[in-house]
């Protein structure tokens, strides 16, 4: 079925699957139908037009893993406003960030939430509750919005600069959720687990969007706990769950004798939003007799880009896959020329799902610059086969001397040679080279690692110019709320260790 907007796509899908569930909270147990979800998607719209909040307004959301954020997410979409969803636990610089590049109208929170908030706004705070009764039929959700309208503003996590504001609309929404569905060929007998944060495109479309569309069910977490991660995998009778390398990384580094009933639901596990090495999946699959299925995408795009296939025999470990069938894909050099298979260069996408005022992110303003095609600032190549590689991302390569070198590349070694500990690694400026390059690695009392241990282990791993020149240890590598890496703070942890030493 073609549908026209996001609020007849929404409201089909549940009158459709009326009497199926949707969501279940794990914490709570709260379960909804889709048919009292879609009544409380008519309660948010009904609170929205008590409020005096008026189409095409804007609202932010800070959104927990939780029924009541979601419901506030769609039902402001189904009644023409457009949500900004942000993390709960918001950061007050980027949360400035927001405000000074959006008009927003009001800041909207789950009930009882609204004592948690200690920063000043400069517009009300309203507090939605879910109404005990069951809400009448609502014809007035707002007029049938359009493919173009705008069906909610994201922004990036800011962790190496500045939060971007992207603009995704109905078409992109309804393009990516259809072609995702396609690629990943699920039905609603697959049973989702979702831990990953619902502000954020990962989690939001792979672990929600995706059963929305089909019909089928989600159980839906607070948080990701390592010590309960299998319990609540075997116990709720999950089929797939997306993560981030960071928690396939906890896992195994927390990897104990596990029920295999546990498992024998699972078809595999999903994982993209950073860099995979190779080594981690190989360690993760033979540890635990589970796959992994690597995929790429960016806000900027919606959520996904690329997909390896789920075969084994037919997927290529390292690659992030091939396109969906709803993205171009070309790799090109600084002229924009296009490149030979296996020739590294810059990533290029265009297609429905990618955000409009994303477009020329370079300021490229003249006529002959001007395209429809997404720089998206990672570096890699495409193979014979039409799998994607990549090197990394432009803004974190390091320039040192003549050399550029992508930090995933140190890690990947580091990892392999110590499987049970972390690693990041970062430029820092240098008088000489330009940049030198600096390792941080987690502390770990199970293994005797020293600086001149991991020098010595990696120097025959890789080129005597990527070997880093330093080794800081750290109690934890910090990441941003969906599990990157934050470089700015470990840049900001360099200076201040060179400062006092």
């Amino acid at each position: 079925m073609e549908y026209c907007s996001l609020k007849e796509y929404i409201l089909e899908k549940c009158h459709h699957n009326y009497e199926s569930i949707f969501i279940k909270e794990f914490e709570t147990s709260k379960t909804c139908t889709y048919g009292s979800f879609g009544q409380e998607i008519r309660s948010v719209a009904l609170y929205f037009k008590k409020e005096g909040i008026k189409e095409r307004e804007t609202v932010l959301l800070p959104m927990e893993n939780t029924i009541s954020s979601l419901a506030l997410f769609m039902g402001a979409i189904v009644s023409n406003i457009v949500p900004v969803p942000i993390a709960n636990e918001f950061i007050e610089n980027e949360l400035r960030a927001i405000v000074k590049n959006t008009n927003i109208r009001a800041i909207v929170v789950a009930h009882g939430k609204k004592k948690e908030l200690q920063v000043e706004f400069p517009f009300p705070i309203l507090e939605y509750e879910t109404p005990a009764q069951n809400i009448p039929e609502v014809n007035s959700l707002g007029n049938e919005n359009r493919l173009d309208d705008i069906a909610y503003i994201a922004f990036t996590s800011g962790s190496t600069g500045k939060p971007k504001k992207i603009a995704i609309s109905n078409l992109n929404m309804l393009a990516e959720i259809q072609c995702m569905s396609d690629a990943y060929g699920f039905d609603k007998s697959i049973r989702h687990l979702c831990l990953l944060p619902i502000y954020h495109a990962s989690g939001l479309y792979r672990n929600i969007l995706l059963p929305f569309h089909v019909g089928g069910e989600v159980v839906i977490v607070s948080k990701f706990v390592v010590e309960g991660f299998w319990n609540i995998i075997g116990t709720e009778k999950i089929n797939f769950v997306q993560v981030v390398p960071s928690i396939l990384k906890m896992l195994v580094m927390n990897c104990k004798e596990t029920d295999p009933d546990l498992k024998n639901g699972l078809k595999c596990i999903g994982s993209a939003s950073a860099p995979h090495p190779v080594s981690l999946i190989e360690l993760f699959e033979k540890s635990f007799n589970v796959q992994i299925c690597q995929g790429y995408g960016m806000t900027e795009a919606t959520c996904g880009i690329t997909l390896n296939p789920f075969e084994i025999g037919k997927r290529k470990l390292g690659s992030v896959g091939k396109p969906l069938e709803v993205n171009k894909l070309i790799v090109c050099n600084e002229k924009g020329e296009t490149l030979l298979p296996g020739e590294v260069g810059k990533i290029k996408i265009s297609g429905d799902n990618v955000a409009k005022n994303c477009l020329n992110s370079k300021n490229e303003t003249s006529e002959k610059q001007k395209s429809d095609w997404l720089d998206t600032g990672d570096y890699g190549n495409l193979d014979d086969d039409g799998f994607l590689w990549i090197v990394g991302r432009e803004s974190d390569l390091i320039k040192r001397g003549g050399y550029r070198i992508a930090p995933n590349e140190i890690e990947d070694v580091i990892c392999e040679a110590f499987p049970i500990v972390e690693s990041a690694v970062i430029g820092v400026p240098h008088p000489i080279l330009g940049q030198d390059i600096v390792a941080f690695i987690t502390k770990n009392t199970n293994d005797n690692i020293s600086s001149r241990k991991v020098i010595s282990r990696i120097k025959t791993m890789i080129s005597s110019f990527k070997i880093p020149s330093r080794i800081l240890f750290i109690e934890f590598i910090p990441k941003n709320g969906v599990g990157k890496v934050d470089r700015n703070k470990l840049l900001e942890y360099y200076t201040e260790s060179v400062g006092n030493s």
